[in-house]
C-alpha cells in the first residue's frame, strides 16, 4: 500500500469508530478490531500480535510492560495497524523487535505509518500546533514520545531537522 492510502485507512478508522477525542483511546481501538491487550515482560521486543481463540477477541496484542507509557501506546496502535493492513494473514505471529534491523521490513514500516497517523492525525496536529507549539505540549496532548512527534512534524513539513521547538 502507499503511504497515503495507509494514512487514509487510519483516518477512516478514527472517523468510522468515533475516536475523535484526544489522546486516542488505543485500548478502545484495540477492542474495536477484536484485540485483547495484555501487558507483560517481553525481553527484547516491544510487542507481539497473536491469534486469539475467543470469538470476541480473535487477536491478542502483547505489550512489553517495561517500556514507557508512550511507547506502549505506540505499540498498541502499531499492532492495530498490522491487523487493519491485513499483515496478519501472512503470518501466525508478528512481533516488534527492539533491533532496528529486524524492525525495518516493509510490513513494520507500514504499521508504523498507520500508528503515527492513528495517534497524531495530520489535521488535528495542525490545529493543535496553532494553540500549543511546544514539543512538550504536543507530546502531552497526543500522549506520544518526542521521537514520534518529531517524526510527524517532519512528515508534514512543519519542521526540518534544523529547527528545534521550545521545551
Amino acid at each position: 500500500m502507499t503511504e497515503e492510502s495507509i494514512r487514509a485507512l487510519a483516518r477512516k478508522f478514527l472517523k468510522k469508530n468515533d475516536l475523535n477525542s484526544f489522546p486516542v483511546d488505543v485500548k478502545k481501538a484495540a477492542e474495536i478490531v477484536g484485540a485483547m491487550v495484555i501487558f507483560q515482560k517481553l525481553p527484547k521486543i516491544s510487542g507481539v500480535l497473536l491469534r486469539g481463540d475467543h470469538k470476541d477477541f480473535p487477536y491478542i496484542i502483547g505489550v512489553n510492560v517495561e517500556k514507557s507509557f508512550y511507547h506502549r501506546r505506540f505499540t498498541i496502535a502499531h499492532e492495530i495497524g498490522h491487523i487493519l493492513l491485513n499483515h496478519f494473514k501472512k503470518f501466525k505471529i508478528l512481533y516488534d523487535s527492539d533491533d532496528f534491523i529486524l524492525n525495518s521490513s516493509q510490513l513494520e514500516r507500514e504499521a508504523n505509518i498507520f500508528a503515527s497517523e492513528l495517534l497524531v492525525p495530520k489535521d488535528k496536529l495542525k490545529s493543535v500546533l496553532k494553540l500549543n507549539p511546544s514539543m512538550k505540549g504536543l507530546c502531552n496532548f497526543f500522549q506520544v514520545s518526542e521521537q514520534v512527534m518529531q517524526y510527524r512534524l517532519k512528515e508534514i513539513l512543519i519542521i526540518n531537522s534544523f529547527v528545534k521547538f521550545s521545551q
